[in-house]
């Protein structure tokens, strides 16, 4: 089998356990009524970490698995989140230092584009006020949440990634390091 199926297919299992832990632990954890996006904040550290590449290849799985349990318009998350995996890839932490505040600001925007490409995707006919009401009551506070959730994930994936290494190139596998 492809090296590159098998990493995809791998992603879209931990995605898949992502999707179920989600909906288990943060079912009832609102900012502003609006739910936190635990896989887009997931594509983006893992962009941020490992490249663009990689970024895009956690995008595709990410957008998959979603659109599979959530979506009505299959490709739609495909599309954004492998955008924004890609985009959290291209601020690659070699060039930023280990430093949470790129990845979390990366998941603002993020957040955003994901939500206006659905937005203008599904709905041509909305109106100016309704979509400058979308954005100041779904889509900003999405957004505001989202960062301070990357904040605090990217520490304790910094924290994790020193305790455990995770290898991409053989499939995600954790092996203890020295």
């Amino acid at each position: 089998m492809n090296k590159n199926v098998r990493e995809i297919g791998g992603m879209v299992l931990f995605f898949l356990v992502l999707a179920a832990g989600e909906q288990a632990l943060f079912h009832r954890i609102q900012l502003g009524g609006v739910r936190l996006d635990i896989s887009l904040i997931v594509t983006v550290i893992y962009g941020f970490n490992h490249g663009a590449l990689a970024g895009t290849k956690a995008g595709l799985a990410s957008g998959l698995v979603r659109d599979l349990l959530r979506g009505r318009y299959l490709g739609l998350f495909v599309l954004s989140r492998m955008l924004v995996g890609a985009f959290g890839g291209m601020l690659h932490r070699g060039l930023y230092g280990n430093t949470p505040l790129i990845p979390s600001l990366a998941t603002m925007v993020g957040s955003l584009a994901t939500d206006i490409i659905t937005l203008l995707a599904v709905s041509q006919t909305l109106s100016l006020a309704q979509l400058l009401t979308l954005l100041h009551e779904v889509m900003i506070p999405a957004a505001l949440g989202n960062t301070v959730l990357a904040y605090v994930s990217y520490w304790a994936y910094v924290a994790l990634s020193r305790r455990w290494h995770l290898v991409l190139h053989d499939g995600w596998s954790a092996s203890e390091t020295r």
